[in-house]
């Protein structure tokens, strides 16, 4: 017998446009959810919502608005399975600012990691509660 756990299995990524309906408080430009999904569960793994800006037929730009991943599944790689899948798909892509020092801790690894450059100072800037 197999034992799951210990089998290490890739996750299937679904790219869904989600802009009908629309809800009022979202930017104008495309949406999409980027889920990570196991073939063993019916809920996605990891989850990203990334909006995309266009101009006719060429994209200007995307960006990450959030990445969740359920806790029981944190430091399990989805995140960054998530992250890469979105910057195959979209070669202009930015990040929101994590709001968890995870989130902070993470991305500033990834960045590091994929060697990309880090935030320009007025995208860190964001207000204290």
């Amino acid at each position: 017998m197999i034992d799951l756990m210990d089998t290490p299995l890739e996750p299937d990524i679904i790219l869904r446009r989600i802009d009908k309906p629309r809800y009022r408080g979202w930017k104008r430009g495309e949406h999409y959810f980027v889920e990570a999904y196991f073939r063993l569960y019916s809920a996605p793994v990891a989850i990203a919502f990334v909006t995309v800006q266009r101009s006719h037929r060429r994209i200007l730009h995307a960006h990450v608005d959030f990445v969740f991943v359920p806790r029981f599944y944190r430091g399990e790689g989805y995140a960054t399975t998530i992250l890469d899948a979105c910057r195959r798909r979209w070669r202009k892509l930015s990040f929101a600012v994590p709001k968890t020092p995870g989130g902070v801790a993470f991305l500033s690894a990834y960045r590091m990691r994929n060697g990309l450059k880090p935030p320009t100072p007025r995208a860190q800037r964001h207000k204290k509660s």
